[in-house]
C-alpha cells in the first residue's frame, strides 16, 4: 500500500547545499521500504526511487537523468550516471549510512566520496520523508 510523504532531501558537496522538497510515496517491495518521488531542477526533472535494503540503499534515477547508485558501507561500486550532455563514469565510496525508519518516517544520512577525477569529491545526502 502506497502512502503519501512530504520528501525533504538536502545534498552536500563541499560548502555547496541543496535542498529540496517534494511529495512522493513510500511503500514496501519484498521487505524492504521503497521512496519514490520527483526532483525538478530548472527545466530537468526526473523520477527517483530510493530501495532500502538491510545492507545496501540503491537510489535510482529516470528521465532526464539516468542513474543506479548503489551505497553499502566501506564498499565501492561502480556507475554510469547518464545526462543529456553525455555519460559520466564514477566510483562511489559510503564511508557512512545511517537509516532510522519508523511507522510514519524515514531519515537517511549518507556520506560518501565520489571519484571521477584523479580527486575524490565528497558528498552528504540528507532525506527525510514523513508521512502526510
Amino acid at each position: 500500500m502506497e502512502n503519501d510523504y512530504r520528501i525533504k532531501l538536502k545534498s552536500s558537496k563541499g560548502n555547496e547545499i541543496s535542498e529540496y522538497i517534494s511529495i512522493g510515496t513510500v511503500l514496501e517491495e519484498y521487505g524492504e521500504k521503497v521512496i519514490k518521488y520527483t526532483n525538478y531542477e530548472g527545466d530537468i526533472s526526473y523520477d527517483t526511487k530510493i530501495v532500502i535494503g538491510s545492507d545496501i540503499i540503491s537510489m535510482v534515477n529516470s528521465g532526464n537523468v539516468e542513474s543506479v547508485i548503489n551505497f553499502e558501507k566501506g564498499r565501492t561500486h561502480n556507475t554510469v550516471i547518464k545526462t543529456e550532455f553525455g555519460n559520466i563514469p564514477l566510483e562511489i565510496k559510503s564511508n557512512h549510512i545511517l537509516k532510522d525508519i519508523s511507522k510514519n518516517s524515514i531519515y537517511l544520512m549518507i556520506e560518501y566520496e565520489a571519484f571521477y577525477s584523479e580527486n575524490p569529491e565528497l558528498f552528504k545526502i540528507e532525506l527525510r520523508a514523513d508521512r502526510i
